[in-house]
């Protein structure tokens, strides 16, 4: 999630898709659902937690599609993460490490 765009964007932002947006910024519908993402720990688990549940969700695009567009979630920056996420379960799976499946 490091290397992807915003994750985040509420109704007054939705055509600024490159700027980042935080939970803190306002009281709307788009707050809310952030929100439920939260870790105290750091927006790196907030993240995790947002591609966690979107990993959860029906398989069709339009399932996801949907969910994104329910959580005001940029479905791209998450297609990106999962890419990610497999080039470096290949890679260190090429360098001999095994991974747990729990973890994907």
């Amino acid at each position: 999630l490091l290397s992807v765009e915003g994750i985040f964007y509420n109704k007054r932002h939705m055509q600024n898709a490159r700027r980042r947006h935080t939970i803190e910024t306002g009281d709307d519908d788009a707050v809310r659902a952030h929100r439920r993402f939260f870790n105290k720990c750091g927006d790196h688990l907030t993240f995790l937690n947002v591609l966690r549940e979107y990993n959860r969700q029906p398989h069709s695009q339009n399932a996801r599609d949907r969910w994104c567009r329910d959580n005001f979630i940029h479905e791209r920056a998450l297609r990106k993460a999962n890419d990610i996420n497999k080039q470096l379960r290949a890679s260190a799976e090429q360098g001999g490490l095994k991974l747990d499946k729990k973890m994907e």
